[in-house]
């Protein structure tokens, strides 16, 4: 999609919210920020009446004012029965705007002179898609799923507006489009038949870094400052260029796998050219988290051995990570002081020089300074690379993975990069040995669940394995009623241990009867619905499930907020982020959940609870909670840290 839009050109804007983000992918620089409107895995959510991404008025964007413009919006499903009148999926106030007329017209108007409705030959209810392109003066065409569908019925002049742009609803909030939208882009021009066609194309089959499965780090979404950022998921042999710059690299020989990119030691690397925004004459930030079991590593590397500027790489000889730069042809070095980084474990390293010191971090925190060595960079003539030294023909060599790798023309300090850190480290508590397939007999309370972390609490449980859609997963299922705790000290990962973060899980409950609890902040190892308990449960009960707080040692409830419906017989996923100040949100099979109901609205806040001591699930005779299946999926995960991309 990015080398198509560069081929056509025109494209003053390109969001596409299943990229975890709601960034601009034109390189034009017209990201949004978003009202209530969070992100599901197909995109952006636009159900509830105030939900809405606002784009500032920039330069290019008056496109009334122009002499032609395309819109092309992509929803998630096809638009299905939220096809009612007045839902606008893209206002700039006083200039364009479109919204549906009903289950079979569409209207478009410039400062307020309609073009009238284009009727479609089929309902917009079948239609995932929908593109509008106009020339001043003419009446503009209506494109469905990439196919010339019928022309509106009245021309529209050219009317100038420096209005913001609201996407998903109109700026007064009341006319939200009531779908999952995965994809919005704006030319200054009108687009071809054939264009048209491409781009729905290539909007459809966009694929972005999804999470990674297992033991790991999670695919998170690049900072917004970021001059040159790369989940390194290839892409017809390219990495994109997550910040919106265009500084995409050509990949040579690294191959793809399920948590990266990975590099073979030998011959492989990622050419990043010699674009501008990498050529850095002062303060820089070079964060990557690598996986590698050698040393001779390089990991960012702008140098040759003549022309030589900077580089983050794995020491030689030591293990540890460095970061080099070279003033007037010299080189000043920063190396870790103790941890190293080639025991073929995940770690994030990041090397700043913020003007007067190098500093190297490893996993969140401080591992080096060098004070008073910082300062002005060569900027010789040379490639970026990741992944070798362009020395001799090529040398030091990465051998392992890499994955949101990230470059800054300023000095991150030490905050970000923790913040950072806790957003990428995740544990999956555990991932059970499928070579058996073995059921484990019903335990008894008190003791360990076999060969499990966890702990029968009250009842009896068991473990089996069942299948999760269609894959084979081990479960904890209850024989007995009662509860099954983990220590929460099991999901650390560095500075983890807080309540802030995100919990998964998957659960399900028997029977319409049966009350399944799962408590995932709290103080004790008792049951989550009884006296002892003190933190936060989601509850599944009847044909709802809900979010409720324990207070006063479990002797009382303060209902949150009523989630929604669930029924039973059927597995759920779960997802609860806990982000700075205590705000929470929840997710449901993947999608948003508007919190409604009781005392609370989505997200919730919260800041009383900081730690969390143990998850507990209190089940009812056959309710089971997942523990994970082959590849790692369906586990219980502890996200360390709330990222927009989860």
């Amino acid at each position: 999609m990015l080398d198509l839009l560069t081929q056509i050109g025109g494209c003053v804007l390109y969001h596409d919210y299943r990229s975890g983000s709601f960034r601009d992918w034109s390189g034009a620089g017209n990201h949004g920020t978003p009202t209530l409107a969070g992100l599901t895995r197909g995109g952006a959510d636009f159900h509830a009446q105030s939900q809405l991404v606002t784009v500032p008025y920039a330069s290019g964007l008056d496109l009334g004012g122009g002499s032609a413009m395309t819109a092309v919006v992509l929803f998630a499903e096809k638009y299905g029965n939220n096809a009612t009148n007045g839902r606008r999926p893209f206002e700039q106030s006083g200039g364009f705007f479109t919204y549906f007329d009903g289950e079979t017209n569409i209207d478009f108007f410039i400062a307020g002179n309609s073009a009238g409705v284009a009727g479609i030959q089929s309902t917009i209810r079948t239609t995932k898609c929908f593109a509008i392109d106009w020339t001043a003066g003419a009446a503009p065409n209506l494109y469905c799923d990439g196919v010339f569908k019928n022309v509106f019925s009245a021309t529209i002049a050219a009317t100038s507006d420096t209005s913001s742009i609201v996407i998903g609803n109109r700026a007064a909030a009341d006319r939200c489009v009531g779908q999952t939208m995965s994809a919005i882009c704006f030319f200054n021009k009108a687009l071809s038949a054939t264009e048209h066609a491409q781009v729905y194309a290539a909007l459809r089959a966009m694929k972005w870094p999804t999470k990674a499965t297992g033991r790991g780090t999670n695919r998170i979404g690049v900072a917004s400052d970021c001059v040159a950022g790369y989940n390194m998921r290839p892409v017809a042999g390219k990495v994109f260029d997550m910040s919106g710059n265009g500084n995409n690299g050509t990949i040579v020989k690294a191959i793809s796998s399920s948590e990266g990119l990975e590099f073979n030691g030998v011959n492989s690397y990622v050419s990043l050219g010699n674009p501008t925004d990498l050529q850095f004459t002062g303060a820089f930030t070079l964060s990557a988290w690598v996986r590698t079991g050698t040393k001779a590593t390089r990991i960012f590397s702008k140098d040759d051995g003549t022309n030589r500027c900077y580089l983050l790489r794995i020491d030689t000889a030591t293990g540890r990570p460095e970061l080099t730069i070279f003033r007037s042809n010299a080189a000043y070095t920063i190396e870790a002081t103790s941890l190293v980084a080639d025991n073929n474990i995940w770690h994030q390293i990041v090397g700043v020089n913020d003007g007067t010191d190098l500093k190297i971090y490893v996993d969140g925190g401080i591992a080096g300074t060098s004070a008073g060595v910082g300062g002005a960079v060569d900027n010789d003539t040379v490639n970026m690379e990741i992944g070798r030294y362009n020395f001799g023909g090529g040398s030091e060599y990465f051998n392992g993975t890499i994955k949101n790798a990230q470059i800054f023309n300023v000095a991150k300090d030490a905050a970000w990069v923790m913040s950072e850190y806790q957003k990428g480290a995740r544990q999956v508590t555990f991932k059970t040995d499928f070579g058996a397939r073995e059921t484990i007999a019903a335990v008894g309370a008190p003791g360990p669940l076999t060969n499990t972390p966890w702990e029968v609490v009250s009842g009896t449980h068991e473990i089996i394995t069942t299948t999760i859609n269609g894959t084979p997963v081990k479960a904890i299922r209850c024989v007995t009623a009662g509860a099954v705790a983990i220590p929460a000290s099991l999901f650390r990962v560095g500075q983890s241990g807080a309540a802030r973060g995100g919990f998964k899980f998957w659960m399900y409950r028997a029977t319409l009867a049966n009350l399944a609890h799962f408590g995932f902040i709290g103080s004790q190892k008792s049951a989550p619905a009884t006296a002892g308990f003190n933190g936060y449960r989601i509850t599944s009960t009847g044909s709802q499930f809900f979010l409720a707080k324990m207070i006063n040692g479990g002797s009382s409830t303060s209902q949150v907020s009523a989630l929604g419906a669930c029924v039973h017989g059927v597995w759920y996923e779960y997802e609860i982020t806990v982000g700075d100040g205590g705000v929470f949100t929840t997710y449901l099979n993947g999608s948003l959940v508007n919190l409604t109901g009781g005392s609370g609205t989505n997200p919730t806040t919260d800041a009383t609870y900081t730690t969390s001591k143990f998850l507990v699930a209190d089940l009812d005779a056959g309710d089971m909670l997942a523990l994970g299946s082959v590849d790692g999926e369906y586990a219980l995960e502890k996200q360390l840290g709330v990222s927009n991309a989860r």
